[in-house]
């Protein structure tokens, strides 16, 4: 097991940290755990977003990054659930649909019960939010909104309410949309439309 230097350092004319560097770290640990299920299990997984940005252009984190991004194929993925669950175990946990009652996030997490990792949208999600509902306009529809929507709007957004300064594009970088035909006349594309964008 390796660990990092912890001394603070610039890169990239970016300042990290002692704390900064033991939240890696943390988080080198937790993902050595996962390497460890998947080599065991031959599960392929893959860098993905920053990590794998990090990689390639930093050979480790980029200097202001502060999470571990992997894929993998469905298969695998649910293989890992399966074995993870029984695998991983105290300090570290799996967070996932099938081990936490209300868990609403897409992906799963490992998790080290020994530190605490917040993020913003955490306090989304509280059950008191979505006991009831209220309906809401929406374009030219009436939709259901949870009765909570203010505190978990807050959660997300802070002073919701108030615009962005920059109102230009999407939340997700720039998106590729054709609405008169299907994607999968786009199959065979979708380098090429990535470039593009």
């Amino acid at each position: 097991m390796g660990k990092l230097n912890l001394e603070p350092e610039t890169k990239c004319d970016f300042y990290i940290d002692t704390n900064r560097k033991k939240v890696w770290q943390a988080e080198l640990d937790i993902l050595e755990k996962v390497i460890d299920v998947c080599d065991k299990n031959n599960i392929k997984y893959f860098l993905a977003s920053g990590t794998l940005l990090g990689a390639v252009r930093h050979k480790g984190f980029i200097p202001w990054d502060d999470d571990i991004d992997l894929v993998m194929k469905r298969e695998d993925y649910n293989r890992f659930l399966e074995i993870a669950e029984k695998s991983i175990k105290y300090p570290y946990f799996l967070q996932c649909y099938k081990t936490e009652k209300n868990y609403m996030r897409g992906h799963a997490q490992i998790r080290n019960s020994e530190t605490t990792a917040i993020i913003r949208g955490d306090t989304k999600f509280k059950n008191s939010w979505f006991e009831g509902e209220v309906e809401v306009d929406f374009e030219y529809l009436k939709l259901k909104a949870p009765r909570g929507y203010h505190e978990f709007l807050t959660s997300q957004y802070g002073d919701y309410m108030k615009l962005p300064e920059n109102k230009n594009g999407s939340a997700h970088g720039s998106v590729f949309f054709d609405t008169e035909k299907s994607y999968k006349e786009y199959e065979n594309r979708i380098e090429e439309i990535v470039k593009e964008l």
